[in-house]
């Protein structure tokens, strides 16, 4: 999620072949800060074994799926207020409050 001065980080957990932690590493896209991000504040992303984005785990808790069982997301966008918006493979664009309600779907393709 988004600094308090509301720039864009983020962090990247690499597991190794065990699904052991590997090496864990916070991204800022300007001057590096030596400061890591409160996990509370975090969504993390779930990837498949094809790495393609299957869930979303959000701050306050809410673990979030494609609206349609088996889709996966192409893209994801995290907003400022705690939410998300993500394309999925099947070409609906499902954008989700912080709380993990759906907003809304609209199929773009």
């Amino acid at each position: 999620m988004h600094r308090a001065d509301g720039l864009p980080r983020t962090v990247l957990c690499f597991l190794d072949r065990d699904g052991y932690l590997g090496n864990l590493e916070c991204v800022y896209y300007d001057d590096p800060l030596p400061e890591w991000p409160d996990p509370r504040d975090c969504a993390v992303l779930l990837h498949d074994s094809e790495r393609h984005i299957e869930a979303v785990l959000l701050p306050k808790g809410a673990l979030v799926r494609p609206h349609q069982s088996g889709d996966r997301w192409r893209s994801v966008e995290m907003h400022e207020d705690l939410g998300f918006c993500a394309t999925t493979w099947s070409g609906y664009r499902e954008c989700f409050a912080s709380d993990g309600t759906q907003v809304t779907r609209v199929f773009t393709q």
